[in-house]
């Protein structure tokens, strides 16, 4: 994952799927990382099916507060099943969060 993250920061990655890879909560937090830097432009984050918890999105929730190009996060089926940790994305730009068949 540091790879990603590396590249977040050097290249003015806007789009990133990394759907269907198995990141689980631990990932999510190297990625929540990279997102929480200034040089992140990223507007697009797509991790369908990751093997996420409502721990992992959790951290991505923290990450992203102020966060000003993030628009679009797709987080569904993955196991999150906590609606407390929804609320975190009303704190910024985000215009859409997809999490459909995620147990909530």
């Amino acid at each position: 994952m540091p790879i990603v993250t590396e590249l977040m920061l050097t290249t003015g990655l806007v789009w990133l799927d990394i759907s269907l890879n198995p990141i689980k909560d631990e990932g999510v937090g190297t990625l929540a990382q990279g997102l929480s830097h200034s040089h992140c432009v990223l507007s697009v984050l797509c991790m369908y099916q990751c093997d996420i918890t409502g721990v992992g999105l959790h951290a991505l929730g923290t990450s992203i507060k102020g966060h000003r190009s993030l628009r679009y996060v797709n987080a569904g089926d993955n196991k999150v099943s906590d609606c407390d940790n929804i609320s975190m994305f009303t704190m910024n730009n985000l215009v859409q969060l997809e999490l459909f068949y995620c147990e909530l």
